[in-house]
């Protein structure tokens, strides 16, 4: 089983709070929520026609770890490292370093899209319009 792990401090968040962050950002990139082999994961693709594309994640005492990784018919699990599929695992791995942004965030509050000036929630990466939040 090879995943790319990437460790993120929660800096006094709550387990809820780490879920509804990593719930928005799954659901605001298409990825379902499934049930594999007992493990809740969040994918989209098949890993036949197109691979699969997989998070998770693991809570440790005051942090939690984001798991990433992809998973095809034919070569199973493998990490977010290599050739193959790189550009698929480049995305992946941009949302994984965005999502542990959030994650170790001590301050958020709701932002305005400066492209239309809609109210998104501190959770969500990005607006309705398609505006992609910087995170710093």
């Amino acid at each position: 089983m090879a995943r790319s792990q990437f460790y993120c401090p929660m800096h006094g968040k709550s387990i809820d709070e780490i879920l509804q962050i990593f719930e928005a950002a799954m659901c605001e990139n298409d990825y379902s929520k499934k049930l594999v082999k007992n493990e809740e994961i969040y994918c989209k693709g098949d890993g036949v026609l197109a691979l699969m594309q997989c998070f998770s994640l693991v809570f440790r005492e005051n942090a939690v770890v984001i798991e990433a990784w992809v998973n095809d018919a034919v070569l199973g699990e493998s990490e977010l490292k290599g050739f193959s599929g790189i550009f698929i695992k480049k995305k992946m791995r941009a949302l994984a370093e965005k999502l542990s942004l959030l994650f170790s965030s001590s301050h958020l509050k709701e932002w305005t899209c400066p492209e239309c000036c809609r109210e998104n929630s501190p959770y969500s990466l990005s607006c309705a319009c398609g505006y992609q939040k910087e995170l710093s």
